[in-house]
């Protein structure tokens, strides 16, 4: 993937390891039934993409959708890096905003968070020994 992307900052390559960490793509396109098909009416935007700028909010610590909506079209790589195509527009306030409301209600993150946990640990418990200093 960098070599898609020259002189990343930090924060984007910061950006890159949570999504190749979460897959947040997966636990997506898994909820919204992409393997099926949609139906009729008017697209969707792509809920990917949307999640990625999810993640990518958190990462970079802004604090209103409209600060990300700003900075994705300030910034190129980050627009690309979320999956969005330099050629069109970007969703308006109102799409992020009820995206983001149905990740939040949905707990994506937590079954993001969930699914690492199992990919990684599988069936496996985990054993800790607590001490009391006092003792």
């Amino acid at each position: 993937m960098e070599q898609d992307y020259t002189g990343l900052t930090p924060k984007l390559e910061q950006i890159i390891r949570a999504f190749e960490f979460t897959q947040i793509e997966l636990v997506v396109y898994r909820d919204r039934g992409y393997a099926q098909g949609r139906g009729v009416g008017q697209p969707e935007e792509d809920r990917c993409a949307l999640a990625c700028t999810f993640l990518a909010k958190a990462v970079l610590d802004l604090k209103t959708t409209r600060a990300l909506i700003d900075r994705l079209k300030a910034d190129s790589k980050l627009r690309r890096l979320c999956g969005f195509d330099l050629r069109h527009t970007l969703p308006s306030e109102s799409t992020f905003s009820r995206a983001f409301e149905e990740f939040a209600s949905s707990e994506l993150m937590q079954r993001v968070h969930a699914r690492m946990i199992k990919d990684t640990l599988g069936e496996q418990l985990i054993g800790h020994i607590s001490r009391d200093s006092t003792a």
